[in-house]
C-alpha cells in the first residue's frame, strides 16, 4: 500500500496570546530550519560537494547503467569520487621531460547516473596525452587477463563527428609500441568500449603499464572529462565450461566467439572469419588479421615468378574490391560434438550503383582439431582482380617450419613449430602441381601460405584445417582420408549424396568433415568399409530420425553414443576408434513404451 506523507497541522491560536502569537512561533521555526540547512550545505561544499555516493551506491549505479556490467563481473579503477585514483592521472607537459601536470576533480560536469564526479583536462594532445600511471594504482590493476572489456565514459565540449579520441594501451614487453585506437565521440558522456582480446595481440593483458588519451585535431579550447574506467569480464557460456576430455565448450567473451577442447585449442571468431588460433600454449598461430582460410587477389602477369610475393599484410590488398567491408557472424549450431559458425564479408563499392563481392565462410569444428570450412565467394558483377589465390595467413613470430606433403597429396602443406603447435592445411586438389608460396613480413608480424586458384572462375572451395597433433594414423593418412573417403554400403537405408557441401556426390560432406546416410522405416545398416587407408573420427550425419526421437546405434555390436544433434535435429555419430577393418552399423528407432 502507498504510504502518503502529510505534514503536522499548525498549532491552534491562543487567543488569551493575541491572534499572531502562533504564527510567529512558526515563523520562527521555519527560520531555525533554514538557518541549520544553509551551515549543512556550505560545510557540505567545502568539505568537496553537497553528496559523496559510497562505493556501494556507486557500484550499483555502474551495473545498472552499463548493460555490460549488468549480471558480470566487473571492478573499477576509477570512478573520481574520491581523491586516491586522481593521483594516478597526470598530463605530460613535455616529451623529453618527466614534467606533468595532475587531473583535477569536475563535479560540475559528470555523468548523473553513477555519480557526482567525474576528472577534467584540457586540451589533451599526442604530443601532451593524459596518462594513467597503472604502476601507482594496486597491482591487480595491471593484471586484465581475466577480463574481456574496458569500458568507460568521455565527454567533450562539443561532441560529433569531429571530435576523436584516441586510447593507446601500454606494457612493459617486447611486442612493439602497444595497442592503439582513435573513436569518434557522437554524443555527451558516450561510452567507449574497448575488446580486451583485440587489445591482447599487441599487449601483454598480465602486465600492463599505462592508458593515454589524446584528442584529435589538437584544440586549445577542448576539454575532456572521464568518467567510470571499468574491467569487465562478460563471458557468456553457450556450451560448457567442459572438463570432459572430447567435448567441445563454446562461450562469447567481448563480443566474440570462443570455441575451445579441453587441453587442446581454443579458436576465437569475430568479424566472420578465425581470428585468432591457440594450441595448448596461449600464442596465437595466426597473424593478427586471422588464420583464414582466404581468397586473396593476385597479379596475374607474376604468376610463377621468383620473387612474386602476395604481401597480406598490406591494408590495400583488397582495395579494388571496395572501400569498406560490412561483416556479419552467426553461430549456426552448437553442442559438445561439434559447432558450425557462419560468417559473411560484404565489400562495399565507392560506385553505389555496383555491388560490391562477397566472402562467404562456414567453419565446423570437432574436439579432435578437425576444422572444415567452405569459402565461397561471389563476384557480383564483376571479379575486379586479374588472378585469386587461396592463403592461409599465421603468425610469423614463431619460427616454423613449412612442410609440403608428397605429391600426389595436390595441395597440403604443415606449419610446424612443436607436436602441439601444429596446423595442417589442405585444400582441394589441382590438375597440376601448384606451386606454394611462402611469405614473411619485413617485421614479422605476418607470414602467407598461398596457392593458385585454378581455373579463376572457380570461386568455391573446400578446406580442411588439424590443428594440434597429428591423429594416430599420420598427416598423410588423415588428407588421404578427406580426398578419398570411406566407402560405405548399405543393406537398410541408404547414402545421401545431395547434401549442400558434398562436391562430388559421393555421400561424404568435404566442406563439413561427414558422411551422409538417411535411414528407411526408421532403420539403418551399413557397412563400412573396406579400409584403405585408417580412418580417424569418422563423423557420420544420420537423416530421417526426428529431433526427440530416441534411437539405438551400435558398431559391430557396441553401442554408441546417441545424445548429439546437428542443428536441424538429425543424429550425428562419432565413431569412438580408427577404422583398420570394415566394420557394420546398425541405427534404429526405439519401440514406444505402452
Amino acid at each position: 500500500m502507498n504510504k502518503i506523507w502529510v505534514p503536522d497541522p499548525l498549532p491552534p491560536v491562543d487567543a488569551r496570546r493575541g491572534p499572531f502569537q502562533g504564527q510567529r512561533a512558526v515563523l520562527v521555526t521555519c527560520f531555525r530550519c533554514f538557518v541549520l540547512a544553509t551551515i549543512t550545505l556550505l560545510l557540505g561544499c567545502a568539505e568537496g560537494g553537497p553528496q559523496v555516493w559510497t562505493p556501494t551506491e556507486i557500484r550499483a549505479a555502474q551495473r545498472q547503467s552499463y548493460p555490460d556490467a549488468a549480471g558480470n563481473r566487473f571492478v573499477a579503477l576509477a570512478d573520481f569520487e574520491q581523491d586516491a585514483p586522481l593521483t594516478a592521472f597526470s598530463v605530460s607537459e613535455s616529451e623529453s621531460e618527466e614534467a606533468s601536470v595532475p587531473a583535477r576533480r569536475d563535479r560540475s560536469r559528470y555523468r548523473h547516473e553513477t555519480g557526482r564526479a567525474s576528472m577534467r583536462v584540457d586540451a589533451p594532445n599526442v604530443a601532451h596525452p593524459l596518462v594513467l600511471d597503472l604502476g601507482t594504482l594496486a597491482p591487480s590493476a595491471r593484471d586484465w587477463s581475466d577480463y574481456t572489456l574496458l569500458l568507460f565514459s568521455a565527454d567533450v565540449a562539443s561532441p560529433g563527428p569531429d571530435a576523436r579520441l584516441t586510447v593507446h594501451v601500454l606494457s612493459e614487453d617486447d611486442r612493439g609500441p602497444g595497442w592503439e585506437r582513435t573513436f569518434v565521440l557522437h554524443r555527451p558522456w558516450q561510452t567507449v568500449r574497448v575488446d580486451l582480446a583485440e587489445v591482447g595481440n599487441a599487449v601483454d593483458l598480465k602486465n600492463v603499464s599505462a592508458i593515454r588519451w589524446w584528442l584529435e585535431p589538437p584544440n586549445d579550447a577542448l576539454r575532456l572529462n572521464l568518467d567510470d574506467l571499468l574491467l569487465i569480464d562478460d563471458t557468456r557460456w553457450i556450451v560448457g565450461p567442459s572438463t570432459t576430455d572430447g567435448h567441445l565448450s563454446v562461450s562469447v567473451r567481448g563480443g566474440r566467439l570462443h570455441v575451445a577442447s579441453r587441453d587442446r585449442f581454443e579458436l576465437t571468431f569475430a568479424d566472420g572469419v578465425l581470428e585468432r588460433v591457440s594450441a595448448i600454449l596461449p600464442t596465437s598461430i595466426a597473424a593478427p588479421q586471422g588464420l583464414g582460410p582466404w581468397l586473396l587477389p593476385a597479379d596475374a602477369n607474376r604468376l610463377g615468378d621468383t620473387d612474386f610475393v602476395v604481401a597480406c599484410d598490406d591494408p590495400e590488398i583488397f582495395a579494388s574490391w571496395g572501400r569498406a567491408v560490412r561483416s556479419s557472424q552467426r553461430l549456426v549450431e552448437h553442442s559438445t560434438a561439434r559447432v558450425v559458425v557462419d560468417g559473411e564479408w560484404e565489400f562495399i563499392s565507392s560506385d553505389t550503383d555496383r555491388r560490391g563481392p562477397r566472402l562467404i565462410w562456414r567453419y565446423t569444428v570437432y574436439p579432435n582439431g578437425n576444422v572444415f570450412c567452405r569459402l565461397l565467394a561471389d563476384p557480383a558483377d564483376n571479379w575486379p582482380a586479374s588472378a585469386s589465390g587461396v592463403g592461409l595467413t599465421y603468425n610469423g613470430r614463431i619460427p616454423w617450419t613449412v612442410e609440403s606433403l608428397p605429391r600426389e597429396v595436390a595441395r597440403a602443406a604443415i606449419l610446424r613449430r612443436t607436436e602441439s603447435e601444429t596446423v595442417l592445411w589442405a585444400t582441394e586438389p589441382a590438375t597440376t602441381r601448384p606451386r606454394l608460396y611462402d611469405w614473411i613480413s619485413a617485421d614479422r608480424n605476418a607470414g602467407c601460405l598461398f596457392y593458385v586458384q585454378e581455373p579463376l572462375d572457380a570461386l568455391d572451395s573446400v578446406h580442411y584445417l588439424r590443428i594440434g597433433p597429428s591423429g594416430p594414423s599420420g598427416d598423410h593418412a588423415m588428407v588421404q582420408s578427406w580426398l578419398d573417403p570411406l566407402s560405405i554400403t548399405c543393406s537398410s537405408g541408404r547414402v545421401r549424396g545431395d547434401q549442400p557441401g558434398d562436391r562430388n556426390h559421393d555421400g561424404f560432406n568435404e566442406s563439413e568433415g561427414c558422411y551422409e546416410l538417411e535411414m528407411t522405416d526408421h532403420v539403418l545398416r551399413a557397412e563400412l568399409g573396406p579400409i584403405a587407408p585408417a580412418y580417424d573420427h569418422v563423423v557420420l550425419r544420420i537423416h530421417g530420425a526426428r529431433p526427440n526421437e530416441r534411437v539405438t546405434a551400435a558398431l559391430s555390436g557396441r553401442l554408441l553414443g546417441t545424445d548429439a544433434r546437428d542443428a536441424n535435429g538429425n543424429l550425428l555419430l562419432t565413431l569412438p576408434e580408427t577404422l583398420r577393418s570394415p566394420k557394420v552399423l546398425e541405427v534404429f528407432r526405439n519401440p514406444r513404451r505402452r
